[in-house]
């Protein structure tokens, strides 16, 4: 099978691999389509050693772990999936960037796709599962009819989070990101005030004597002091943001007692399935975030452009 595989730092090559080996526990899958991870797959690339990065697996690796695909072959051991399935789902490490891939359904939150669905979409999937998982709790959704929320970062996952949130009933969506293309985005996805500034967003908010319900982070930096001045007693916060660890804050900013969002597997098959059924109903369409089509051959080429111009792209889809 083709494959584009991450050989060094930075170096890729298109080559002829041999497929996955179907395992008792595994299902090989035809690539139907795939899609770049604009923050993973970029640093795994560009990452100096392999365990720098996650997935942290040795050169030579193929990378990709957002894709959809019809079964080919079921191992022994699988009783839910026939060959002709399509699947796509949340929890796949690598290998999407190939004609074929070996997934673990029993490792996965997975969901089976009509047969008319648009391959395209498929990847999908998985980065709307990724924020959503932190919204799932037993005492239901953190966002309510009249919620006033933050969503700060506006890469995919940010104009998602905003997305769900207007699906949630939040009648205030302030959306925050430095890139102005981004920005400009944020009001297709539901937004109802842009910010380019924390700044602008706190001195907003002093002015009008408001806090925040909800603060759905995903920007990657440490925000911590300005948030600190937004909250309430019992703000919910989704930490799906890297920039650090959440759980060192300890249920505070600031001194003000606040909800940091967390996930476990169950939470994430609970996301996948409510993302199926806001898809189905066609209250979400994933379709509105894919800016791109390439082929394997573009991986390269493409992210190191997601990196130079990242406020110009959303989502990249790869077709093997």
């Amino acid at each position: 099978m083709k494959a584009m595989v991450l050989t060094a730092c930075r170096r890729m090559e298109l080559r002829d691999i041999p497929k996955p080996e179907l395992r008792p526990d595994g299902l090989l899958v035809r690539v139907e389509a795939a899609a770049l991870c604009n923050t993973t797959d970029y640093r795994s690339y560009a990452a100096e050693n392999p365990d720098d990065a996650w997935p942290s697996i040795p050169w030579p690796v193929v990378l990709g772990h957002e894709l959809c695909g019809a079964v080919v072959g079921v191992g022994e051991d699988i009783h839910d999936w026939r060959e002709g399935d399509r699947i796509a789902g949340w929890g796949v490490s690598h290998g999407a960037f190939a004609e074929y891939c070996h997934l673990t359904p029993g490792e996965m939150a997975t969901i089976h796709l009509p047969a008319d669905f648009p391959a395209e979409e498929g990847p999908l999937f998985e980065p709307a599962c990724g924020v959503l998982r932190y919204l799932i709790r037993p005492q239901g959704w953190p966002i309510q009819p009249g919620s006033r929320v933050l969503v700060a970062g506006l890469g995919p996952s940010g104009l998602l989070y905003a997305r769900l949130a207007e699906l949630l009933g939040a009648t205030e969506i302030w959306a925050l990101d430095r890139n102005e293309p981004r920005r400009a985005m944020a009001p297709d996805f539901g937004a109802t005030r842009v910010f380019a500034s924390i700044d602008d967003v706190v001195a907003t908010a002093e002015a009008e004597g408001v806090t925040l319900d909800a603060i759905l982070d995903s920007t990657g930096a440490d925000l911590r002091e300005s948030y600190a001045r937004l909250v309430r007693p019992g703000t919910f916060v989704a930490p799906y943001g890297i920039g650090f660890d959440w759980d060192g804050v300890g249920g505070s900013l600031g001194g003000v007692p606040i909800e940091v969002g967390a996930a476990d597997t169950d939470g994430v098959r609970a996301a996948l399935r409510q993302v199926g059924e806001w898809v189905t109903s066609g209250d979400l369409r994933l379709s509105d975030l894919i800016s791109r089509h390439i082929g394997l051959e573009d991986i390269p080429e493409t992210l190191e452009e997601l990196q130079q111009r990242p406020k110009s792209l959303a989502k990249v889809i790869v077709i093997p």
